[in-house]
């Protein structure tokens, strides 16, 4: 038996003594056990460091590295100096256990062993190692959860001055108490992802965990390892059980955004979740039952997607129990100008910038804009704002002039005099530099809206000579 079997207990013995090595070996094996041997310090080093074995049982004279030298190492390693050790030796003479003791041995046992004694001490501080893991995990738990909290993810965090987004609000106070599925509607950058925190943090799950996860970051295969978890040995670079997102958001919340872009595999087996609860990991034979609620966004409409076999009928109509419509910003004026100064606020204080206020002429210039971008689009012209104008504590129409192109927000016309071909080359570019810009000169995210391939769109930047605003 060997640290591969994963149902085994994990057993490190350091001994130079061979025949004692291999007797104790065979004596923990037999009691299920899995053991790995070390006939030196050294290789017993080497083998705690690559194993983090559950207990190590550590002979006191061995060459190259003494009991007591690995021990050292042991405890000042940050993981392994939590593995109980207990020394072996045949000396039974109080100075020599009273310095193993002393340098942060658990236990020591005596040659010949007694071997019901053996056991007992060895079961027993097994069982402290498990206690240890158990508690580890839970400190770490808990502190997601306070680092979560910690966050401003409330309802009433969220800025709207519009009657739109008022009924959004007023939506999630109602749903918020249920555990359905939710859908999310909405262009890019609408703040989603916000809108979901806000439905998490108001529900009686809110001391639970939410994880976001994008459907469309991940291959096939990668998304449904994340979503669902696996088995040891499941596929090639498995190389240890990993448990799912459905597993960790246990009785919390899962946020899968751009749902849309989920393979159709994969959306059968999330149909399955949302029945009832069940899942199995990859490479597994055992069914898995969590309760998680899911909230799922999308920025396509996805019914010309079921028409199209892309998208399944039944899931969409069991994540689609509640719809949330988050309207584009160009189309709630009213909030513009409150989430500028919100970021405005926010950013001066995030970046120790005194505060700034804006002119009287920015915001008319801020509601007719048109923000294909959206909430995002507007926080990052904000934030160009306080790049190029730390110092400025009033801001004017001209600075903001010098991030947007206000004056521009749709492609020209081709003037008059240029052929065809001119023309078209002539609002191509127009096109081009402008969702660049929107993107904040992200090409992936622009090559995406433009709906061309990323290599294409640097020829494009290549042959129009475009650059960004600002170097």
């Amino acid at each position: 038996m060997s640290f591969n079997d994963s149902s085994a207990i994990p057993v490190l013995i350091a001994d130079d003594d061979s025949d004692a090595l291999q007797t104790l070996k065979t004596l923990l094996e037999n009691r299920g056990m899995a053991v790995v041997t070390a006939g030196s310090g050294q290789d017993a080093w080497h083998l705690a460091q690559k194993c983090n074995p559950s207990l190590i049982l550590l002979d006191i004279n061995m060459p190259k590295l003494s009991g007591y030298d690995v021990l050292r190492k042991l405890k000042a390693h940050e993981e392994l100096k939590y593995i109980p050790v207990i020394f072996l030796t045949a000396r039974n003479e109080i100075e020599e256990i009273s310095a193993g003791l002393n340098l942060g041995a658990n236990d020591y046992i005596t040659k010949p062993y007694r071997i019901d004694e053996l056991i007992s001490r060895i079961n027993a501080f097994i069982r402290l190692r498990s206690l240890y893991l158990e508690l580890k995990t839970a400190h770490q738990e808990t502190g997601k959860l306070v680092e979560e909290l910690a966050r401003p993810y409330r309802i009433n965090q969220i800025v709207a001055k519009s009657p739109q987004m008022h009924v959004v609000c007023d939506k999630i106070k109602i749903v918020a108490n249920s555990s359905c599925p939710v859908l999310i509607i909405g262009e890019s950058g609408v703040g989603k992802e916000l809108v979901a925190r806000a439905l998490h943090y108001e529900s009686p799950r809110r001391d639970k965990r939410f994880i976001a996860k994008n459907c469309a970051a991940f291959q096939e295969t990668l998304l449904e390892a994340e979503l669902f978890g696996y088995v040891k040995g499941a596929f090639t670079g498995a190389l240890e059980d990993r448990v799912g997102l459905f597993h960790e958001a246990d009785k919390g919340t899962l946020f899968l955004d751009e749902i849309a872009e989920m393979p159709p595999t994969l959306q059968a087996k999330l149909l399955r979740v949302l029945q009832d609860g069940s899942f199995i990991p990859i490479g597994s034979t055992k069914e898995e039952v969590r309760d998680v609620r899911i909230v799922a966004a999308t920025n396509k409409d996805i019914l010309p997607l079921i028409e199209t076999k892309q998208f399944r009928e039944d899931l969409y109509y069991r994540i689609n129990v509640v719809t949330l419509d988050i309207p584009p910003l160009r189309q709630r004026p009213d909030d513009i100008m409150n989430l500028a100064q919100f970021f405005l606020l926010s950013l001066c204080q995030k970046q120790g910038l005194p505060e700034k206020r804006f002119a009287p002429s920015v915001e008319p210039a801020l509601r007719s804009y048109q923000w294909r971008g959206n909430v995002r689009e507007l926080k990052n012209t904000i934030e160009r704002l306080l790049i190029f104008f730390p110092d400025q504590t009033l801001v004017e129409l001209e600075h903001l002039n010098q991030v947007l192109p206000l004056n521009s927000p749709n492609p020209p016309v081709a003037a008059k005099g240029l052929t065809l071909h001119e023309g078209l080359a002539t609002v191509e570019k127009s096109i081009i530099e402008n969702c660049l810009n929107d993107c904040n000169w992200n090409k992936s995210q622009a090559a995406k809206s433009l709906g061309i391939s990323r290599s294409n769109l640097l020829a494009k930047i290549a042959t129009y000579s475009l650059q960004p605003r600002f170097k």
